[in-house]
């Protein structure tokens, strides 16, 4: 009487354990253990655009021959937000930022932008702001003209004022189409002195801290920061893709060694 197992004669199952993985499913596993380490280390781009100010093109500007006298920074924090940071890393005390010009993507709608202060990072300057938008339409002296604006307290002291080393944080959003941090990297309407990526109106310049002064950026740098996708998806998507091939080998190769 023939024994049956699993839907093979005995013999035929001694046949199946001798069967040996061919070569080539050794090489389609090995190439799918890297592709999972692939997947693994799989990453997607997150852009940020650095402005900086330094060059005074209007008045007296800061006394500080180390620029940037401000730095205006937007990263893209998740899809359609865009993290904007504002430092001063090189105003020197009692010199303080009362306006910041900035310039929106003209081919979008700049009164469709939320911008939500993230008071938990603010440093040294008081929770009071203004802010306007209007495109093409806020003047910077002889800058050009910007579509938003942002304005600080003059009053309050170092502990109030936008001084050096102060640091505020916006989140911005919008309600019309997308958003990224290069949706910010367009310049100014030319004026008199030019035109610029971003723009300041700085108080208490000059050697005596009574003058005034507007300084500005002639340049951007743009960065793409790696950042690893969902860890468990990636590695989950690799090991199914593992799985079915090494199924499909095996049962090639098992019907190839019965017939």
């Amino acid at each position: 009487m023939t024994t049956m197992t699993q839907g093979f004669s005995h013999n035929e199952f001694e046949k199946c354990g001798s069967v040996r993985p061919p070569k080539s499913l050794r090489s389609s596993a090995i190439a799918l253990v890297a592709l999972l380490l692939v997947c693994w280390s799989a990453r997607a781009a997150i852009n940020s655009v650095d402005v900086q100010l330094s060059t005074g093109f209007s008045g007296l500007p800061p006394r500080s021959s180390v620029t940037p006298w401000m730095d205006v920074l937007y990263q893209d924090t998740s899809p359609n937000t865009v993290r904007l940071t504002i430092t001063a890393p090189h105003l020197t005390n009692p010199e303080l930022a009362q306006f910041l010009y900035l310039n929106y993507n003209d081919t979008k709608t700049v009164t469709g932008l939320t911008f939500t202060p993230v008071f938990s990072l603010w440093q040294g300057v008081a929770t009071v702001y203004s802010q306007t938008l209007s495109k093409n339409n806020l003047q910077a002296a002889t800058g050009g003209k910007y579509d938003i604006q942002l304005g600080f307290q003059t009053a309050g002291g170092l502990s109030g004022q936008f001084n050096g080393g102060d640091k505020v944080v916006f989140d911005i959003t919008t309600s019309s189409g997308s958003l990224s941090s290069f949706d910010f990297a367009f310049k100014s309407v030319p004026g008199a002195a030019g035109s610029f990526y971003a723009a300041a109106f700085i108080m208490q310049t000059g050697n005596g801290e009574k003058a005034n002064g507007y300084i500005g950026a002639s340049t951007f740098t743009s960065v793409s920061v790696p950042e690893p996708v969902s860890g468990m998806t990636a590695a989950g998507l690799c090991l199914f893709g593992l799985v079915v091939t090494c199924r499909r080998k095996v049962e090639g190769a098992l019907a190839v060694a019965l017939r």
